[in-house]
């Protein structure tokens, strides 16, 4: 017996099956600031992580890695999100969520911001800021060389100097 013919004595196609499993993977094409899908993040109070990884918080596993992301924080929509899986190891063009938005650009995909690029030190918008990704550390000082703690955000050019 084939397989199409077995498929058939249950009523359903293959693809059907094919587009199901597709549609399932579809559906939160959210990015976080830490650069990694929104699906990538779990909330450890949910009985079946709390075992695994302690008392309260998140954990975003976009990976084999981890990511030391503290709170979910949707910043863009993208067409795929399979690109945003990469290691932040500085601020800026090092910084996961531009490694991911490089590499979708490359393959042809789209997005869009949720968010108004903000510096979140001085407030400064618009094009001419330059306004990147940095990861901090909890004294607020920029990480460089994948020791980002969790702390990232969005800052212009003259802020980044700054810290």
């Amino acid at each position: 017996m084939s397989i199409d013919d077995m498929f058939a004595s249950m009523g359903i196609s293959p693809e059907e099956v094919v587009d199901d499993r597709k549609d399932q993977y579809l559906v939160d094409k959210r990015i976080c600031l830490c650069g990694h899908s929104i699906t990538k993040h779990k909330d450890v109070n949910d009985n079946k992580y709390k075992n695994d990884f302690g008392n309260g918080g998140w954990m975003c596993k976009p990976s084999a890695m981890d990511c030391l992301c503290k709170v979910p924080y949707p910043v863009m929509e993208v067409s795929d999100t399979r690109f945003f899986l990469r290691r932040t190891t500085g601020g800026g063009k090092l910084h996961a969520l531009l490694k991911g938005m490089a590499t979708l650009a490359s393959k042809g995909g789209t997005g869009k911001w949720l968010v108004d690029l903000t510096c979140a030190k001085c407030q400064a918008t618009g094009d001419d800021k330059g306004i990147l990704p940095v990861p901090l550390s909890k004294q607020g000082r920029e990480t460089f060389d994948g020791m980002s703690v969790g702390y990232d955000t969005l800052l212009c050019i003259q802020c980044r100097k700054d810290v």
